[in-house]
Parts: structure tokens; C-alpha cells; sequence
């Protein structure tokens, strides 16, 4: 069974069309579950988990806001695989999370959260009305990551550049997925140690697309350049 890892760490909440559904009555175990503006609100407390949410083929941006620092989100499906786990080491932030029937299958999906203290977890699948043209640039410090706006691309080669304000201890991350279908792209390596680079990315049809960026440790935060 394939199993997708996450190592993220910053915050922002995007609005989608989606719903929740519980397969089973609420115990003390289980976060409470709100569902307004297609955003899919998820408030608990240490360690709980969700009833069984109905999330459709696509793209979601996790958000998430804890009392404490650390937390972990572990996505299981209807036959209790893991498909999908977050480790998150600041207490505001946001990631993506691909539902593309590969590996986590649209459908039933509970998510497991750890946390210290109370916390809140936002599930949303980003608008493609709201979609920007490029490029478009993601920011921010060391050791965070930062999720892009969806964004309107073609068919063809995507410039990507990156720089950081330090030459970094490890490698950064990219992720690029298409919103409709969840599809992860090839995005090639941000490679260890390297300041400043570029890359090429291809985007197989024209769509609307969002990214993802971690910025590496010791690199002082920095920039990552979608588009020219």
C-alpha cells in the first residue's frame, strides 16, 4: 500500500465545494464537524478523529491553527489504510493534500489529529473561479512552507526559479497539483544546499493548478517563482 507523507509547516485557507457526511454517531473520540461556504471546519481537542468525510476527486488545501506547536494528521480510508500523513511543526499553516483515486481515493475519508491543547483543521478545495494568471511568487521563513492561489496555466513548460537569503542545510519542496483532478506533477529537485536555481515544469493540459513550497533549513526564508 503506498503511503503519501507530508513534512509541512505554514497557514492559509482556501474555499472549495465540498461536503461532510458521518458514517457513524458522534462518540468522545470525535472531532465536531461544521460545514459552511464549502469549507469543511474540523475543532477538536489532543488526539480525535473525524466521522467519515465525503470528499470528491481534487485538489484541498488543509489548513490548520493548534494551541500548541506540534500536530500530525493521518487520512485513512474506508478499509482503515492510511493513505496520507502530515507531520506539522508550527501551529498556524496549510498543505495539500491530492485526492487523485490513486493513492487516497475520493470518497469516505476519516482524518486522525494530534495535537496538543485545542485545535481547529480547515478542509477546502480551492475555487477555480478564483484562479490568478502568472506568475506568481510564494514567500516566507526557514523551516515553513507556503501554499500558492490557484493559478491559470497552459499547456506546455512552467519557468520555476527559487532563492534563498542563505545557503540552506537541506533541500526545499515543491508540489504542484491540478485542482480538478488532484493530479501530481513532475516538478524535478530543489536540490540541497543551492541558494538559487530553476527548474522546468511540465503542465500536461491547460487548467487551473495550485503549488505548494517548503523553504529548507538554515536557508533564512527566501522566494519560489511560479511563471515568468
Amino acid at each position: 500500500m503506498k503511503l503519501r507523507i507530508t513534512t509541512v509547516l505554514t497557514a492559509l485557507i482556501v474555499l472549495a465545494a465540498i461536503t461532510a457526511t458521518a458514517s457513524a454517531p458522534a462518540s468522545e473520540q470525535q472531532a465536531a464537524v461544521s460545514t459552511a461556504g464549502g469549507v469543511i471546519t474540523v475543532k477538536g481537542t489532543d488526539a480525535q478523529s473525524t466521522p467519515a468525510l465525503k470528499l470528491a476527486i481534487g485538489a484541498y488545501v488543509i489548513g490548520r491553527t493548534a494551541g500548541e506547536g506540534f500536530m500530525s494528521i493521518s487520512v485513512k480510508d474506508k478499509a482503515d489504510n492510511i493513505v496520507h500523513t502530515a507531520i506539522l511543526n508550527e501551529a498556524k499553516g496549510s498543505y495539500l493534500l491530492p485526492v487523485d483515486d490513486t493513492v487516497a481515493k475520493q470518497g469516505d475519508l476519516v482524518f486522525e489529529i494530534m495535537g496538543t491543547g485545542a485545535w481547529t483543521v480547515t478542509i477546502a478545495k480551492p475555487d477555480p473561479a478564483t484562479a490568478v494568471s502568472l506568475p506568481q511568487n510564494m514567500t516566507g521563513p526557514e523551516m515553513t512552507d507556503a501554499v500558492s492561489k490557484p493559478f491559470k496555466a497552459a499547456a506546455g513548460k512552467l519557468a520555476v526559479s527559487y532563492a534563498y537569503k542563505a545557503k540552506p542545510k537541506g533541500a526545499g519542496s515543491l508540489i504542484i497539483l491540478e485542482v480538478a483532478t488532484g493530479l501530481s506533477l513532475d516538478t524535478g529537485f530543489i536540490y540541497a544546499g543551492r541558494e538559487s536555481g530553476s527548474l522546468e515544469v511540465v503542465i500536461p493540459a491547460a487548467g487551473v493548478y495550485i503549488a505548494q513550497t517548503g523553504f529548507p533549513l538554515a536557508s533564512g526564508g527566501g522566494e519560489v517563482k511560479l511563471g515568468r
